[in-house]
């Protein structure tokens, strides 16, 4: 068994079950890409945040 991963920015992850037999696992040259962060990420962080600015004075001035 051989695994052999690389990841610096699109890397690639090599991974071969080499048996006996000719029947095995074999996953390679698997091209591995950057996944952008959703421009609605930090829209929605700033909703939580200000919903629990919302919670707190609420439970402040009770």
């Amino acid at each position: 068994m051989q695994v052999r991963p690389d990841f610096p920015a699109g890397g690639a992850l090599t991974f071969q079950n080499a048996g006996g037999d000719n029947i095995g696992a074999i996953l390679t040259s698997v091209k591995l890409t950057v996944v952008p962060l959703p421009a609605g990420l930090p829209l929605l962080l700033t909703a939580l945040g200000g919903l629990g600015l919302m919670v707190r004075r609420k439970r402040k001035a009770a």
